[in-house]
């Protein structure tokens, strides 16, 4: 679930989020040491507030609060309104006497059903900075964790040198970002004339991550296919390893390492 990892590092705050990460001070850790607990879903985030990881009225709502904002990021469009009225009961009954949790998850759904009007939605780059532009307001902000998944139809050796051609990229990307910006605008443009109004400046350097391919953590597989399976999906599929060529993969990154 949450692992804590970091040191306070003079963080004033005892819950804050960072894209849609929330970040809290371990409580049950003080007064003798202070480490910062992340969770990645609202799942994790529930089960924080159930442990006593985070304690207190206001940072239990404000928790609670953050914990929606994740549901609404991880939500698929097709389902949008079952899934998050299914993640407010579980942050609801994470800690069901807490009244500031309850008054949390009341107004952050109200809320929602109110905009309700405008439907909500996922974007990437250069749409994201086209939605601020027509007025739309950002609900989370997260990097997209994303890697080229190896299969029977893809040798190491291909796959190795596929990695190589994007560790490249990474590299030169990272080292002027500014330069990069507008390909995210070309690539759209001819297709959409609103894209092609924008201007490089307009976007944000910090929104753009990229990092070196490595092969997909198990844990984050394990995650992605329970997830799948709770909405009925990958029915005939018996586990994760079932999806991905571990060895192609594997192979693949140990060469394009070298």
């Amino acid at each position: 679930m949450n692992s804590p990892a970091d040191t306070m590092q003079g963080m004033g705050r005892p819950v804050w989020i960072e894209g849609g990460t929330v970040c809290m001070i371990d409580q049950r850790l003080l007064p003798h040491a202070e480490k910062v607990a992340r969770s990645y879903s609202f799942q994790d985030t529930a089960d924080a507030i159930r442990d006593m990881t985070v304690r207190g009225a206001v940072t239990i709502g404000i928790t609670a609060g953050y914990a929606m904002a994740q549901a609404a990021f991880a939500a698929p469009s097709f389902r949008f309104w079952d899934f998050i009225e299914r993640a407010a009961a579980i942050i609801g009954a994470a800690r069901p006497t807490a009244k500031n949790l309850t008054y949390a998850v009341d107004r952050v759904l109200n809320s929602m059903r109110k905009a309700a009007e405008i439907e909500p939605t996922t974007l990437t780059e250069p749409y994201a900075t086209l939605a601020e532009k027509q007025g739309c307001r950002l609900i989370c902000e997260a990097f997209y964790h994303g890697t080229e998944v190896a299969s029977d139809r893809v040798d190491a050796e291909t796959y190795a040198a596929f990695n190589r051609a994007v560790r490249e990229a990474v590299k030169r990307i990272n080292a002027d970002k500014p330069k990069y910006l507008r390909y995210f605008i070309d690539y759209h443009a001819k297709k959409d004339p609103e894209i092609g109004a924008l201007k490089p400046q307009d976007l944000r350097a910090s929104r753009i991550v990229v990092v070196d391919p490595a092969p997909i953590p198990l844990d984050e597989m394990q995650r992605t296919y329970d997830w799948l399976k709770s909405w009925g999906m990958l029915e005939e599929t018996a586990t994760p390893l079932a999806l991905v060529n571990l060895d192609v993969q594997r192979a693949a990154h140990t060469v394009a390492a070298e």
